[in-house]
């Protein structure tokens, strides 16, 4: 693998030659990856948003209980995941703001919050991200707010184009139709035999959809 080009350019151009890419590999003696690591934290301490995204990213899936080699706490300079999305977030990098939104959705490393969670998916919003609408339809379908998690899911669609929110916004609309449980399932199978093909097949949406409880 290679290092993000971000990075990479970085070590090229720091002056200081603090980063130096051949004196991360080195030190680390493994691979590229762990080069990466080694970059990523020390920009993370310097304070780059891609960086502190990258290591939020890292500790929340050891959270998860995931095992990454050369992570082996679930903290990083005293910080959690949250605070690190959180600093990241705060200075415009909106893929953080957006994963804030999530945890604060579904209750990673945080308490469950809906407010804090619609702060921080309009943030990203506000941020330009294409993939804010979907938050924002997240926190609107956990409220069972039909009609606008479909308004915001059909925005995002609009942005990205992707099948998978297309679906969501067709199930958000019918279910703020108030068509019957009956007549709901065969849609939704309708659905997913419609867009299944355009689905990455490990997608989680995938395996979700075909769970009657899904909707």
């Amino acid at each position: 693998g290679s290092l993000p080009e971000f990075a990479e350019k970085f070590c090229l151009n720091n002056s200081t030659k603090k980063y130096d890419l051949k004196s991360a590999i080195k030190a680390e003696n493994k691979n590229l990856l762990y080069a990466a690591d080694i970059i990523y934290r020390m920009l993370a301490i310097q304070g780059v948003p891609e960086a502190e995204y990258y290591v939020a990213r890292k500790l929340e899936w050891l959270w998860h209980g995931r095992k990454i080699d050369g992570w082996n706490v679930k903290k990083f300079k005293n910080r959690t995941f949250i605070d690190w999305y959180r600093t990241a977030a705060i200075k415009g990098y909106a893929h953080a703001a957006r994963r804030l939104s999530t945890c604060y959705l579904i209750g990673v490393g945080v308490n469950k919050n809906r407010s804090l969670a619609m702060k921080w998916a309009v943030y990203a919003l506000m941020l330009n991200d294409k993939h804010a609408n979907i938050a924002i339809g997240a926190i609107y379908w956990d409220e069972k707010k039909w009609s606008f998690a479909a308004c915001a899911y059909r925005n995002a669609y609009k942005k990205t184009k992707e099948a998978n929110i297309q679906f969501l916004y067709g199930i958000a609309f019918i279910k703020s139709s108030g068509i019957n449980a009956r007549t709901l399932n065969a849609i939704r199978r309708f659905l997913f035999l419609h867009l299944a093909e355009q689905f990455n097949k490990g997608d989680i949406l995938v395996t979700s959809m075909t769970n009657p409880n899904y909707i």
